[in-house]
């Protein structure tokens, strides 16, 4: 049992959070949709059930993958030109660029906390686009109309808090502690790295 939180506390909780998760939820109901229309599909799944998990489990990832692809277009297009544009952030863009340039002898405190700042970011706009994709997904199943509908709904509500509400206050977020980050860079500065001469 300790093994398996072991797991989670290393490098393979970040893909399960930000990519495997979202991606499953925004091909789950879809995949239903296919059962729901192609009835030799449905029983060609039920014939090969180890194939049809390893399928999903790639399909998982894939669609996993575009959507993270996705959540960085919304945080560069939308996120970022936003912040940038108020009086208390107005230097977010110029800030991110230097943090890119950092190269730290020690690292700091603070570059964990970013880390799990960023996890959460990315799994909040990966799980409001998945929402959407399930939402409009549902419409296309055999559930009467109007419940679809509801369905729709509730997920859109879901999906518009986490990006307005939750997405956003971590983005903000972000850029402080990159803010202060880069304040630690100025007073600590990294050792340039030592040229060798070659004889």
């Amino acid at each position: 049992m300790k093994e398996i939180f072991s797991a989670f506390g290393s490098e393979i909780f970040r893909p399960l959070a930000t990519i495997v998760n979202p991606g499953a939820m925004a091909i789950s109901v879809w995949f239903v949709v296919l059962l729901q229309k192609f009835t030799t599909l449905h029983a060609l799944v039920q014939a090969n059930h180890t194939d049809t998990t390893w399928l999903l489990a790639l399909a998982s990832v894939a669609a996993g993958l575009l959507v993270e692809d996705i959540g960085s277009r919304i945080e560069s297009g939308y996120f970022d030109i936003r912040l940038g544009k108020q009086q208390a952030f107005s230097s977010h863009s110029e800030e991110w660029n230097q943090y890119l340039r950092l190269a730290f002898k020690t690292e700091p405190v603070g570059q964990g906390y970013l880390r799990s700042i960023l996890l959460r970011f990315k799994f909040e706009l990966g799980t409001a686009i998945a929402l959407l994709s399930s939402g409009v997904g549902l419409l296309l199943t055999t559930l009467e109309f109007w419940k679809a509908l509801a369905w729709f709904g509730v997920f859109l509500t879901a999906a518009a808090y986490l990006v307005l509400v939750e997405a956003r206050s971590s983005h903000r977020l972000l850029s402080k502690i990159r803010h202060e980050i880069l304040k630690g860079a100025l007073l600590y500065p990294a050792e340039p790295p030592v040229r060798q001469e070659q004889s």
